[in-house]
Parts: C-alpha cells; structure tokens; sequence
C-alpha cells in the first residue's frame, strides 16, 4: 500500500493550495481543485530501482520553497496510526490518498465522492488527522506500514514524534539517545543523574558508526579506519553501570571489587612526576581489562535480570573466568563472548605510555582509569568478524528494552572522519541500526517509507552525484523490507536547488 497524493490547504505560510503527487504504481495521477478531485492516467517510470524499492520521489525545489515542509506534512499526517493508538501533532486540513484509501478533512468540500468510489477507491472523511477514522477491521492494513525520517540538520522541527514514526535525525538523537542507549559521562562530572547529552550522543553514534562499518566494510567510499577502538568503561562514565536500585551491601561490594581492579593501575610513586612518561605493562593492563570487563558483564546481567549473583560466584567469575553456567543463563554465549574479547585483547594494544599529571589535573581522582579505557585493535580481516560477534553477542546477552541496556563497552574508528564522511556513517549507520529493530521483530512492519531531508549536507558535488547509488545499493542488502523513501539530494547544476526523496524499500 503505497502513499500516491497529497493536498494541503496551508501550513506555516510556506505551501497554499499544493497538490502533491508521488510516485506510486496505481493508476490514478490527482489533482484537487473547487471542491473536485479528478483523475487521470498515472504514467509509469521505466527506471527500475531492484526489487526491495518499490519507488522514489524526489521533491525539488530552491531553498525556502517548502521541501522540509512537504516531508512534516506528509508524516504528520501518516505516519500516526500504530497498533491501534493515536498521536495528533497537528490539526491536517487537506486530502491524503493512501493505498485505495481517500482520506479528506470534514472542513473541505469533496463533491465528487460517489465518481471517486465508482473508480475503486473508499472515503473515509476525518475530523483532525487523516486516519483517526479509520474502521477497525482497516486498521492492519495500516499498521504494518512504517515510517522512516532523516535529517542531519540541527533544526527543531527535525524532532518529530509519531507513533508510527522512528525518528533518526540528528537533532532528534542528541535530545533522547540517552533513553535508547547506554548513558555515558564522558567529562568524569559528579552530576550523574543528568546525562551529557552532546557526549552520549557522540558515543551512541561512534558505535552505530562502528557497529555499520563491521557489518558493510564494503560500502565504505572512503579510506577504511586504521583500528577500531574498544573503549572499556565503569561506574564513573557509564550510567548504565551505576547501581542505584540495588542493595547498599551488593552495590558496595561491587565498587569495592572495580576499585580493586583499577587499583592495579597505580604507578610505581605515591605522587605523579610532572612531565615524566610512564611506560604501559600491555600484559597488566590486557589482564586489567579482562576483569574489569567481566565484572561490567555480571552488573548489566545482573540489572537485566534485576538478580544479582552472590559475591563468592562474582568473584570466580572475574578473577578466574570460572562459574559462568551459575550467573548466566545463557551461559555458552557468555562464554564465546569471552573467547572473542580474549583474542581481540591479544590482537590489539594500549598507549605505550602516558603523562599521569596530566591525568590527574584533568580527572582528579579518576585518572587511574582512563589509561585503561582506549584499547585499538588492527583493522584485518580477523578482527572484523571477531569485534562484529563480539558486538553482537553484548546485545543479545544484555539487552533489555526496560532498563535500556544494550552493551557495556563502547567503540570507535580511528582515525576520525572528515565532516562528509561522517555524515555518511550517520546515515548508513542509522538506517541500520533501525531496520536491523524492525528485522529483529521489534515492530511488525511489510513496507517502510524512507524520508532523506537533505542528507548529502556536507558532501562533496562528486559524492553529491553518487548518493542515490549508495542508498539504492544499501537498501538492496538482505536486510528485509519493502521501503518508500523520500528523498533530498543533489543540487542541479551548482544552482544550489535540492531535491528531496520519498523512497519506498520492500
């Protein structure tokens, strides 16, 4: 079922009066006009866009001629309707034919409704947004088809939220990735009950940036990262390690063993030398890493579960990598996951050396750690599939969709990207990460549309030229689906005039 037109009486001063057609593979082109909607023949496009894309649209236009516009409209007034419940953002004054489904607003004539059913088509007219009348035994029909919406602008109106709607954009995501994913504190702050935003966003991205490239290293149209970066963490910079509802003798016992383990780390002095470098003991601080990460694995396990282990099991469990079937129950996923962070430890290094003053006066008592939090691991064909599984098997062991858990470690890719390339892995690595949730049955959805506002922003005219490729090959990957995407893309000529996208994926 595939969104085929659009009238919008008026919305922000910016459209009046505009009929909207999209590509769609009816048989019905429409156009609304004194109280009339009229048809005609839909002409087919030759283009063939594979098999999991059913069509583009591309909304073009100069700057400030209503293309963003046109995307909220679109999904304000479709993307509402989810497992039966509603979300009204605004009040939708207009027309939307979707599916074989006419859907007008009571405030508007329609005078040729009977013409209109005579040719196929049911109406259906609405009070506030187009399908908060739908019947019941319709609603299915709806409620498997989602909506996707991107944009890389840091713009308010960016922060959309519908219920039928995942919301991927950049300005979405700096406001709520701390609900989604696992809260860091990158600043060492003691205000631990209100997250850095701007820094879980950096994390949460960094590793939908890594976890893309392992499973795509191919699509990458730039050089590929030197090393990946598996970036250990504890209670001081991940929140999700902070046991606040836990009993006050479990939550002390499991600092007292993390301080225990960083402990290690101490430097052969009682008081950091100003400017002298201290060489690292990669063998300690791997052995370092190896503990500190398993007791990170039992405390997220463990608030999953909302069942904690007791301390002498803990114990074995860090310390000896022994009693795994007795804390876990998916005790052999535990165990290949340990496997898999042993041979990353053996493939990879730490700093060679660091300067503790500057530790010290950066991050007051938490220095001790940081040496041990970035670990870099050689980008080869052994370590790709290794960290992959490894990424993977952290989800599956951890997650939990009521404490938002999803890992306890955190990646990267070094070296850092250029702005465009960057880009490029937000949007890559968020159509993902969101289709893979769909995939994994975390909704029920048969077809998705795809809404791009300008997503080339910050590439150069040459990959401006190749974007629709990219998308068009990603999409096609077997990674389910049937989508609808819209679209912003090249500018013509160097006009600066832009394109948006309306795509539909299968």
């Amino acid at each position: 079922m595939e969104i085929k037109f659009i009238w919008v009486e008026e919305y922000r001063n910016i459209i009046q009066d505009l009929n909207i057609n999209l590509y769609h593979t009816g048989a019905h082109r429409f156009h609304y006009e004194s109280g009339r909607l009229t048809l005609s023949l839909n002409d087919l496009s030759l283009l063939d866009f594979g098999p999991k894309v059913s069509g583009i649209t591309a909304i073009a236009g100069q700057n400030g001629s209503g293309k963003s516009s046109i995307c909220e409209v679109i999904l304000n007034a479709a993307a509402t309707l989810v497992n039966g419940g509603f979300s009204f953002e605004f009040p939708f004054k207009g027309i939307l034919c979707y599916g074989n489904y006419i859907f007008y607003s009571k405030q508007i004539p329609l005078d040729n409704a009977q013409e209109l059913q005579g040719a196929g088509y049911t109406i259906i007219a609405y009070t506030d947004t187009p399908l908060d009348n739908v019947p019941h035994d319709l609603k299915p029909e709806f409620i498997k088809r989602g909506f996707i919406y991107y944009s890389n602008q840091l713009d308010w109106r960016s922060s959309m939220s519908l219920m039928n709607l995942s919301n991927i954009s950049t300005e979405e995501f700096i406001q709520s990735d701390f609900r989604t994913g696992t809260a860091i504190l990158p600043d060492f702050g003691d205000n631990k009950e209100n997250p850095n935003f701007i820094g879980t966003y950096f994390e949460n991205q960094s590793y939908r940036n890594t976890k893309f490239y392992l499973n795509f290293p191919g699509h990458i149209p730039f050089p590929k990262p030197v090393s990946f970066l598996l970036k250990n963490t504890f209670s001081g910079n991940n929140r999700a390690l902070t046991l606040r509802t836990a009993e006050a003798d479990e939550h002390s016992f499991f600092r007292e063993q993390e301080q225990n383990i960083l402990s290690e780390i101490y430097p052969p002095f009682q008081q950091p030398i100003i400017d002298e470098r201290i060489a690292v003991n990669q063998a300690l601080f791997k052995k370092i890493s190896g503990r500190l990460y398993r007791l990170n694995l039992v405390i997220a396990s463990g608030k999953t579960l909302e069942k904690f282990p007791a301390a002498e099991l803990v114990v074995q469990f860090v310390y000896e990598s022994s009693a795994v079937e007795d804390i876990f129950p998916s005790s052999q996923k535990v165990i290949q996951l340990l496997k898999l962070h042993d041979e990353l430890m053996t493939a990879g290094y730490f700093h060679h050396e660091f300067y503790p003053y500057y530790l010290v006066d950066k991050f007051k008592e938490k220095w001790r750690f940081y040496p041990v939090e970035f670990f870099y691991i050689p980008n080869d064909d052994t370590t790709i599939p290794a960290l992959r599984d490894l990424m993977r098997l952290e989800e599956e062991i951890i997650n939990d969709q009521t404490h938002f858990l999803k890992r306890i470690s955190n990646y990267g890719l070094q070296p850092f990207n250029s702005s465009g390339e960057y880009s490029y892995y937000s949007l890559f690595s968020r159509l993902f990460d969101v289709i893979q949730r769909y995939d994994h049955g975390a909704d029920d959805r048969k077809t998705i549309v795809l809404v791009l506002d300008e997503a080339e922003v910050g590439y150069h005219p040459a990959w401006k030229k190749k974007f629709l490729k990219w998308v068009l090959d990603f999409l096609a990957e077997p990674i389910s689906f049937r989508l609808t995407t819209f679209k912003r893309l090249v500018p013509i000529s160097m006009n600066f005039w832009r394109t948006a996208f309306l795509c539909t994926r299968v």
